[in-house]
């Protein structure tokens, strides 16, 4: 968390809809890849500056959520990788070693950068990051494992929110080779007044005979993602029909004041 932030927070709490706080909320990570034009990058949260054009006198930042994915990238170009106004994840590939586009003249005005990719005759040289983090104040939660072993399967994890936040995202690590002959999944729902409400979006599936080490991620569905109330519960609850595998689960979750 930086000062500012911190500063913020002892003043009552981040406001996530201040015009002034946008950019990568979590996620969106762009790691080189050792040879070839191909490479993987991890899903994640984007919160954009108001769009007062559409809807004029708006105050609020505006959030889209990105999928993972992989891309081909052009031999001998510098691609600039970008959020387009609209949260689209959109290219612009350049002479090697060219000035860099503004975002305007991209009709992007109130997009954001996300990376600079270099390349040459077949490889991936550099990867430049590029964005600009939101000052959010985020906090993981339920960091513990989650069995798919038959004696455990169904088995739900309960954290009680002490202030109000929104999960982010859902983080599981593989900690035993998943076994049996279907996936296993962990859900997250928001228990509020006795009610139980699964989480859309953000629902972890583990792969069949998914190893050691294998990472998931899985992001709420930001148009339903429902803020959690001071005492509202975040449950975790695992599924699987045939026996085996564990997984060490974080849940990511950003206060709200």
């Amino acid at each position: 968390m930086s000062r500012a932030t911190s500063l913020e927070a002892l003043l009552g709490g981040v406001d996530p809809k201040s015009p002034l706080n946008y950019g990568v909320l979590w996620g969106l990570e762009f790691p080189k890849p050792a040879s070839g034009l191909t490479a993987t990058y991890t899903g994640g949260i984007a919160r954009l500056a108001p769009d007062t054009t559409t809807t004029p006198g708006s105050f609020a930042a505006r959030d889209y959520k990105v999928a993972g994915s992989t891309k081909l990238f052009t031999a001998s170009k510098d691609t600039y990788v970008y959020l387009s106004s609209l949260g689209v994840l959109s290219y612009s590939e350049q002479t090697l070693g060219a000035a860099k586009p503004t975002l305007a003249s991209l009709s992007a005005p109130l997009g954001q950068y996300l990376w600079k990719v270099v390349t040459d005759g077949s490889d991936i040289t550099a990867v430049y990051d590029l964005r600009q983090m939101v000052p959010a104040w985020l906090e993981t939660v339920c960091e513990q494992d989650i069995s798919f072993v038959t004696a455990e399967q169904g088995a739900t994890t309960r954290w009680r929110a002490p202030y109000r936040c929104r999960l982010v995202a859902l983080h599981a690590v593989v900690r035993l080779v998943v076994g049996g002959t279907d996936t296993g999944t962990v859900t997250p729902a928001r228990v509020a007044n006795g009610t139980s409400i699964d989480i859309a979006g953000a629902v972890i599936t583990a792969a069949i005979s998914a190893a050691v080490g294998v990472k998931y991620d899985a992001i709420p569905t930001i148009a339903t993602n429902p803020e959690f109330g001071v005492g509202d519960e975040l449950t975790l609850t695992s599924l699987k029909t045939t026996t085996g595998g564990i997984l060490n689960m974080q849940a990511i979750v950003e206060r709200l004041g």
